[in-house]
């Protein structure tokens, strides 16, 4: 969400203790150093991003080698998107649960079906919030509307040969 960066936004996080990080303050944004920067509170990289300005703090090399990037979970809780990488976590999870269900359904019996089943319901739960937070941020919609689509459909066709399996057979 862009900041007015002449202004120093709360920290959501008390700073650090001790020399874990360089001090609080406006730095290059470890997804995209090149055009924007990012609120450092001490701690941890903040949602608070605005456009690169000439007064930005070059990062610290005594700190590290190179700003430290938000874990996955962190990035994917926050809905943020890894511009360096052109994805959006949301979207590559709907991937990763759609061909885990495919795999899964190779699995003979109910555990395989039942397994597939939940997996192919995380790919489309999966893909439509990836498929939101591309249209907010431009990366992921087509693999986000892929999964929702195709898992949609593996999800149907489960379901009916499931139903017919009961009919003609009277059990799983």
């Amino acid at each position: 969400m862009p900041y007015n960066v002449t202004q120093t936004p709360e920290s959501t996080y008390p700073p650090a203790s001790g020399p874990s990080g360089p001090p609080p303050g406006w730095y290059p944004d470890p997804f995209a150093p090149d055009s924007s920067q990012r609120w450092w509170n001490g701690r941890d990289w903040t949602d608070h991003e605005g456009p690169l300005s000439a007064d930005v703090l070059p990062w610290p090399e005594s700190s590290a080698a190179e700003p430290p990037l938000p874990d996955f979970w962190t990035r994917l809780r926050r809905s943020s998107v890894d511009r360096s990488a052109g994805t959006n976590a949301a979207s590559s999870m709907a991937i990763a649960t759609l061909i885990l269900g495919v795999l899964t359904a190779f699995i003979p019996g109910p555990t395989g079906i039942a397994l597939s089943a939940m997996c192919l319901v995380a790919a489309v739960v999966w893909g439509v919030i990836g498929a939101v937070r591309a249209i907010r941020w431009g990366p992921g919609l087509i693999r986000s509307v892929l999964a929702v689509v195709i898992g949609t459909i593996l999800l149907l066709l489960e379901t009916a040969g499931l139903i017919t399996a009961i009919a003609l057979f009277g059990w799983l």
